[in-house]
């Protein structure tokens, strides 16, 4: 008898954690950031405490997109490629320091939402052939993920990162060290110093040739 009250308990509590989530009006306005394509059509970001929501307006027409429970202030929009069409950066479970994001590109003709990338970190930024993200792993361990593009022009990037970046405390030299997997010989390239001004820690020693 016990077991089937607090199962009532419990289903009452859901539905009503549920009515709740349904009402946008639960103590927080929603937050609608909107975004325009080169194309005409529009983008719009609707998040509440529950529930996100991103739609898109083509002339008369609205269609959504996607609609993922939970909400996160920290979603936004970014044009990756620079071709006018935006993707939709999703974001949710943000710890002290990282975040989890899931990123999107919309498909031009058919307006399809297409998963490109998901990752947890602080950002993410393109260098060379690669989208980079970056994490903190530990107290004073820096990590930098590249995933390798193999279509800028239509945003196709691979799923599993191939290039690395630590920035870690070596223990035989007891030193602060940032490794990265750029030959040595190639060191002067733009592309390492790219790498090095971007995630190594100004006055660490840099180790070249590095593979995890």
């Amino acid at each position: 008898m016990r077991a089937i009250y607090l199962f009532a308990v419990l289903a009452i509590s859901a539905a009503n954690l549920h009515a709740q989530c349904k009402d946008t009006l639960v103590g927080d306005e929603p937050v609608v950031t909107e975004v325009m394509n080169k194309d005409g059509s529009s983008l719009a970001l609707r998040v509440t405490r529950c529930e996100t929501e991103v739609s898109l307006k083509s002339g008369n027409t609205t269609k959504v997109l996607l609609t993922l429970e939970g909400g996160s202030g920290h979603s936004s929009f970014a044009d990756l490629n620079d071709d006018g069409l935006h993707e939709i950066d999703i974001v949710f479970g943000c710890g002290v320091v990282n975040c989890s994001h899931t990123i999107y590109a919309v498909e031009p003709r058919t307006y399809k939402p297409r998963k490109l990338l998901s990752f947890s970190g602080g950002g993410f930024k393109k260098i060379g052939g690669y989208f980079f993200t970056s994490s903190r792993e530990g107290a004073g361990e820096y990590w930098a993920e590249g995933y390798k593009i193999s279509d800028f022009s239509r945003l196709e990037v691979e799923s599993i990162p191939s290039f690395h970046v630590c920035n870690c405390y070596d223990k035989p030299t007891s030193q602060q060290v940032c490794r990265i997997p750029v030959a040595s010989k190639e060191r002067r390239s733009a592309f390492a110093r790219q790498i090095i001004k971007a995630f190594c820690i100004p006055g660490t020693k840099v180790q070249y040739g590095w593979r995890p």
